[in-house]
């Protein structure tokens, strides 16, 4: 088996980790981030993650990675690794590459979740918590 860590990880640990038939992405949430100051975040926020990944998987098949495990207990969560050669969206706008299809898709992804999960009591009572979200957005 060999793990190494990825770049960029400043409220999470992640790891690629690649053993006998198995390439995933280990996430495992810090309760402080990686920054001078002190910034405190929730750690549950990796649990909101994966079931908010898992429920987009089943609307919206093939637009996210597939989450391989959830482990409430350490707030981490197993994602499938990307092939080596893709690039992050992100990563594509910042080379100037701005794909028209690739916006389209994502809008359309987006309309689905919305319009999928819209009123749905079970959905806002397991992802609703926005205490995460405000510790590390605002």
């Amino acid at each position: 088996m060999e793990a190494r860590e990825l770049g960029g990880g400043v409220s999470n640990v992640v790891l690629a980790v690649q053993a006998d038939g198995l390439s995933c992405v280990v996430k495992q949430a810090l309760p402080r981030l990686r920054v001078a100051t002190e910034w405190l975040a929730k750690r549950e926020r990796a649990i909101t993650e994966g079931k908010a990944l898992a429920l987009a998987a089943r609307l919206t098949p093939g637009a996210v990675p597939d989450v391989l495990d959830l482990d409430e207990e350490a707030c981490a969560v197993a994602l499938a690794l990307a092939p080596p050669h893709w690039l992050t969206w992100k990563e594509m706008l910042m080379l100037g590459e701005a794909d028209e299809a690739a916006a389209s898709r994502v809008g359309e992804i987006l309309a689905t979740w919305h319009r999928e999960t819209a009123g749905d009591e079970r959905v806002a009572r397991e992802l609703g918590d926005r205490e995460a979200f405000e510790q590390l957005r605002i």
